[in-house]
């Protein structure tokens, strides 16, 4: 099933879509303009006016999952393992990407705290520098071994959470 919300009155209600019936949340994402869904070989746009999904065709790389896709604030890119990408979205295509420093990652794992960008997995913890396209090991101090998407925030703090561990 598929629910909006109101929230003014805080109450979900079905939603129906055309073009697209079934889809997880996760898949979805946008390049600030347009709102996707990617979930390998199902590639849709979407078309807020009128709730209808429609086939998007993507040129370099065409199956590919919504939830590996992230943005450095400038560009996107997307990041599987050794599949490195970055988006030409006035052409829709992606390009290979090349990285130093690291070079095999998911996106998924790819944070931010709102100046720099970090890839956190395990006891693999990397800093952007985004001029360079160079990964550059991190310290921390505290929580040395954690993943990125457990990190979030109230729009000052920013904490990690993954199940009990707080």
């Amino acid at each position: 099933l598929q629910y909006v919300l109101n929230k003014d009155t805080s109450t979900w209600s079905v939603k129906t879509w055309s073009g697209l019936n079934y889809m997880e949340g996760y898949r979805i994402w946008t390049d600030g303009t347009d709102i996707y869904y990617s979930n390998g070989t199902l590639q849709y746009v979407l078309n807020k006016d009128t709730s209808t999904w429609s086939v998007k065709t993507w040129s370099g790389l065409t199956e590919f999952y919504g939830d590996r896709i992230w943005t450095d604030g400038t560009d996107f890119y997307y990041s599987s393992e050794a599949e490195q990408y970055v988006l030409d979205k006035d052409t829709s295509t992606w390009s290979v990407k090349t990285w130093s420093g690291l070079t095999e990652f998911y996106g998924s794992r790819i944070w931010t705290d709102g100046t720099d960008f970090y890839y956190s997995s395990g006891s693999e913890q990397y800093v952007l520098d985004k001029g360079t396209s160079t990964w550059s090991v991190k310290t921390w101090s505290g929580l040395t071994s954690f993943v990125g998407f457990g990190i979030w925030t109230d729009g000052t703090d920013f904490f990690y959470s993954d199940g009990s561990t707080q």
